[in-house]
Order: structure tokens, then sequence, then C-alpha cells
């Protein structure tokens, strides 16, 4: 079996270095491993110059393609080569459990970075998706006072019912107060927030990859943060998700 990487992360290898040790994948001749996420610009893959269309060109009806966020015209036309798609966006437990990594990173930075104790400082969370949310619980553990910046209604009024803060995003006053900003939500929330009105003193962490911020050095960007932390936990999240779609014969579907 051919094993063809895209990737040169360490994610990834420990990813390959488990595939080629399980028996799942006994039946395909080629296994291709593209990027978490697979591409930024819907033309090249993740990382590179490399264009999507010759990715197709090695697909074939023996080969198994994985990816993160591949996109449907790729998907398709290597389903109609007969190749297996693994897209483990699809992966309801892997989004979780990347999730969890992600947070923990995230508060990772915050220990070893800050001067003062998560206790003493207040945070404010943008989006609670899967993200959001496991880090608003650990931030919580922690002691710290944290305000949850959400266009959820429902979801905003029932934090507010458990005690949690609500942010409000309407305009730079909602930020003045608070030391630390993170962001997980893709979609812009501030619709107002340009570099020159940034609240002095105000530290922004950006882990989505939308955006929601501006393209301003006074923002802190961490793409593809359980990579960066902890890329072997994250490689073996990996595949395991491959090895689980290979198992249910697909996330949903058929392989």
């Amino acid at each position: 079996m051919q094993i063809i990487v895209y990737d040169k992360s360490l994610r990834a290898q420990i990813c390959e270095e488990m595939l080629r040790g399980s028996q799942l994948l006994d039946r395909f001749m080629q296994v291709i491993i593209l990027p978490i996420p697979t591409t930024r610009d819907g033309i090249h893959v993740s990382g590179s110059d490399v264009p999507l269309s010759e990715v197709y060109q090695l697909v074939d009806s023996q080969t198994l393609l994985i990816g993160y966020g591949i996109p449907e015209e790729l998907s398709e036309l290597s389903v109609g080569a007969g190749a297996a798609v693994c897209d483990c966006k699809e992966d309801e437990r892997f989004l979780l459990s990347n999730a969890r990594l992600t947070a923990e990173a995230t508060l990772g930075i915050l220990l070893s970075t800050e001067r003062r104790s998560i206790s003493d400082l207040s945070i404010g969370v943008v989006g609670y998706g899967r993200i959001g949310e496991r880090l608003t619980e650990l931030l919580l553990y922690f002691g710290a006072d944290v305000r949850v910046f959400t266009r959820r209604q429902s979801v905003g009024e029932e934090l507010a019912e458990s005690g949690v803060g609500i942010g409000d995003s309407s305009s730079p006053e909602g930020l003045y107060d608070l030391d630390i900003l993170i962001n997980t939500a893709p979609a812009c929330t501030f619709d107002w927030l340009t570099e020159g009105n940034i609240p002095e003193g105000l530290r922004i962490i950006e882990l989505a990859s939308g955006d929601n911020l501006p393209p301003t050095e006074a923002v802190e960007r961490y793409p593809s943060l359980p990579a960066r932390c902890y890329p072997v936990t994250a490689g073996a999240l990996f595949a395991e998700s491959v090895e689980r779609f290979l198992l249910l014969g697909g996330f949903g579907g058929r392989v």
C-alpha cells in the first residue's frame, strides 16, 4: 500500500504511522492524506501551491482519499472514479475531540504567557460552538471572569440563567473592561471593529480562520492549534477518525 501525504506536520506523520499499522486499509492500494483543512482557497492544497486538480489525477478505484473540508467537486469526482472519500469534518466525534484539544491548548497559552493568574482575568469568548463552550467551561473552572459573545439569543439566555456574563458586541464599550478577547467564531460578530478602535491594553487571540477580526499585528493568530500544541494527540485523533469511517461504512453514508 502506498501512502501519499500532502502535509509535513507531525500530526500528519503520526496519522500516517497509525494507519500503516491498520488492517482496515488492506483493501486499498493507495491512501492520500490531505491537510487539515484540505484547502484554504478552494483551489490549492493548504500550505502549498499544489492544485486540487493534481490530487484528483492520482485517484482511482483503489484509493482512500482523506481530508478535512474536502471541496465538493473533488469529493464527487473522486467518488465517481470509485475512490472512498473520508472527510473528517463530517465526523462529529472528531470535531468534539478537536475542539477539546483547541480549548486546552488555548488555556495552556494563557497559563504560560500571562503574568497574572487566570482567576484575576476578565476574558471574553466570542462564539459558543464546540470550541467556545469547552473553553468557557475551562476558564470558569480556573476562576476567570468570563463573558460570552454570541448572537444566538437562546444560548445567551441559557448562559445568563447559569450566571455566565453575556457580552455586548454592538460597540467598543463592550470590550473596555476585558483583559483578553478570544475569538472562536468564523463569522463576523464585531462589524465595527478595526485596527484603530481596539481598546488599549486588550489582548486578542484568534482561534478561527475566518474574517471576524481585523488583519493587525495586535491580534494573536493560532490556526490549527491542536497540531501546534499537541501534534501527537491530534494525529491520533485524525487516524482514529479514518478508522471509524471505515468501520462504520462512512459518517452517515457508504464507503
